[in-house]
């Protein structure tokens, strides 16, 4: 039993988008006419005009210029690198569920190991979410981690501009000790209790959030049965004037940026909602999705926070 459930975890840090969908070697979704169950279309950020749509969005709304420059280089970097793979090379396209499927996971790493040598330097959910919105997150700088858990990313210092930066990307994503029989409102109220220690605090602009996905599992920190709490997935949600709400993602190391545009607010959490929050099959493993500090949830059939 320990040893599915480490299974289905690596699958959750690495690919939880994909639990959901087909795999990657599904059929290309521009074969034929699709449609959006959230009514949202997607960019992979490889042309300029999406890319300076993105920045402007960031910048107008607090984001540090530097911070912007340093995510768009990243993106550019890696659009270099998957070149024609990609499958949005312009503009936005049909956003499906299937959308995921049509990447290549191999194809795509070996395109980043052909241009850059190694696997040094890619970037994840988190780190992505990390640079897009780390000037808007503070943190209390006299605290310090005793014991890194689920801080991979981390390994490869050369992702992280500054020692403060690393220190608070840490503080932000360290796993939290857990027990089994914790409920969900448990779980949300430690995570709080986590930051708060941390000195963890959001910049409340109302137009850029963090979103972030935690789950309670065992067995996936050192060789024990230790619960732990840990964020697996990431993504940053942009309110815009005029164009409904973007969300800015990075599924894993090897697969493209994506913006998708939703048409509300309701509609991007409830893709959040979609596909990450599903009970993993055989295990009791339920996620608790935060915006910013507030924990989603269901009220009447809507998502509130």
């Amino acid at each position: 039993m320990k040893r599915k459930v480490l299974r289905i975890i690596a699958c959750i840090i690495g690919l939880s988008f994909l639990l959901f969908v087909e795999g990657c070697g599904a059929k290309s979704i521009h074969n034929e006419p699709q449609l959006s169950p959230y009514d949202a279309t997607y960019s992979n950020l490889a042309d300029m005009e999406s890319q300076e749509l993105l920045r402007a969005a960031l910048e107008n709304n607090g984001v540090q210029h530097a911070c912007a420059d340093a995510l768009l280089e990243n993106i550019v970097k890696y659009n270099n690198a998957a070149g024609s793979i990609l499958p949005v090379q312009t503009g936005f396209e049909v956003f499906t569920k299937e959308t995921a499927s049509a990447y290549n996971a191999t194809k795509l790493e070996r395109k980043w190991k052909k241009e850059y040598h190694d696997l040094t330097g890619r970037r994840n959910c988190r780190i992505t979410a990390f640079e897009a919105m780390g000037s808007l997150i503070s943190y209390d700088t006299a605290y310090h981690i005793t014991k890194q858990r689920m801080l991979v990313e981390t390994a490869d210092l050369s992702v992280f501009r500054s020692d403060s930066d690393i220190d608070k990307f840490s503080a932000l994503f360290n796993g939290i000790e857990s027990v089994e029989d914790m409920d969900a409102s448990s779980q949300a109220e430690r995570i709080r209790e986590y930051w708060k220690k941390c000195g963890i605090g959001f910049e409340e602009t109302g137009n850029v959030s963090l979103i972030s996905v935690w789950c309670n599992a065992p067995g996936i920190y050192e060789d024990n049965d230790q619960y732990i709490l840990f964020c697996s997935h990431a993504a940053v949600m942009i309110h815009t004037e005029n164009d409904g709400v973007w969300l800015l993602e990075k599924l894993d190391y090897n697969f493209p940026y994506q913006l998708i545009k939703f048409p509300s607010e309701d509609m991007a959490l409830r893709y959040i909602v979609d596909f990450n929050c599903g009970e993993i099959e055989g295990t009791d493993i339920i996620p608790v999705v935060f915006v910013n500090d507030h924990v989603l949830r269901m009220q009447e059939g809507l998502i509130v926070y």
